[in-house]
């Protein structure tokens, strides 16, 4: 009977031990790491980008370092910060100013460490562009229907214009050095502004097959943009800087159909050069009597 007591006695003991333990196993919460981050992922050289980045711990896991590094592609990652922290709130506030060095994309990598637990990591990734001079049309550019006898190719470089005759010269010499831009108007399409390489436009071009077919034509990205964007504005400063970030993100496309007034349309060359053409007015119903009219403005 003793020994039975004396075995319930010891069990007894050992489960109270075994809960002791599991109840001294407590949990404990990684730190929190937030990085506000700026309203425009893409800057100039000379800009100032502006940061916000709070953690917060908890009272079994306080806040041990924030470490702050940045890498511009193509070139080694350094360290902008490396904080020791202490208790459970911090908050850093990031001011790095924008030199040559950065331009292309650049990642910023933020990581928060506690006491306990495991790191928490957030990353911001930016463009950094040096901005450039744009040149303005001054005067309205004119196109025509692929039928209508006037200018019908553009250089978007300069915005010089060219009859069919002028830009088949010399074995198509102008077509294939610098047009950027082609102007055809369509059943479907009506008014249609084309990147020289596209096939719709290329058919309606007949007797220039082989130099089409041939790959000689240079490549042009089109797109028109919606919203409150106005081209008087985009040109005010007399730099790109309205037009790239206008500009970022998008999806360009070989042609720009149904062209109408008050269109912008953004545009990038084969050279990359980015611009903005805006439709003042576009007449006739055919294609032998339609054209256009539009300001532009491009990077120099």
């Amino acid at each position: 009977m003793k020994k039975t007591i004396k075995s319930i006695v010891m069990l007894f003991a050992a489960s109270v031990f075994i809960l002791a333990s599991c109840s001294t196993d407590k949990e404990i919460a990684d730190v929190e790491l937030t990085v506000i981050n700026p309203t425009t992922t893409s800057f100039f050289v000379g800009e100032i980008l502006k940061v916000k980045v709070t953690g917060k711990g908890n009272e079994d896991n306080k806040l041990k370092t924030l470490k702050v590094t940045k890498a511009v592609t193509g070139s080694a990652t350094v360290t902008l910060d490396d904080i020791k922290a202490s208790g459970t709130d911090l908050v850093y506030d990031l001011e790095d100013t924008l030199k040559t060095a950065d331009k292309g994309t650049v990642t910023y990598t933020f990581v928060l460490t506690g006491e306990e637990g495991t790191a928490q990591t957030k990353t911001l990734t930016i463009t950094v562009a040096e901005e450039n001079f744009i040149e303005e049309t001054g005067t309205a550019i004119q196109m025509f229907g692929h039928l209508n006898d006037g200018p019908r190719f553009c250089n978007l470089a300069t915005f010089a214009t060219y009859s069919l005759d002028v830009a088949t010269q010399d074995s198509n010499k102008i077509l294939k050095e610098n047009v950027d831009l082609v102007s055809y108007y369509g059943t479907s399409n009506k008014f249609t502004l084309s990147s020289p390489d596209d096939a719709v436009m290329q058919g309606l071009y007949t007797g220039l097959s082989s130099f089409w077919t041939s790959g000689a034509a240079r490549k042009t990205g089109l797109v028109k943009i919606t919203g409150n964007a106005k081209f008087s504005e985009v040109a005010a400063p007399g730099t790109d800087r309205l037009l790239v970030p206008l500009a970022s993100g998008k999806t360009y496309g070989q042609t720009t159909t149904n062209v109408v007034a008050n269109d912008l349309i953004l545009f990038k060359t084969q050279e990359g050069k980015l611009g903005l053409i805006s439709i003042k007015s576009v007449t006739g119903s055919s294609a032998s009597d339609a054209q256009v009219q539009f300001d532009g403005l491009v990077q120099k």
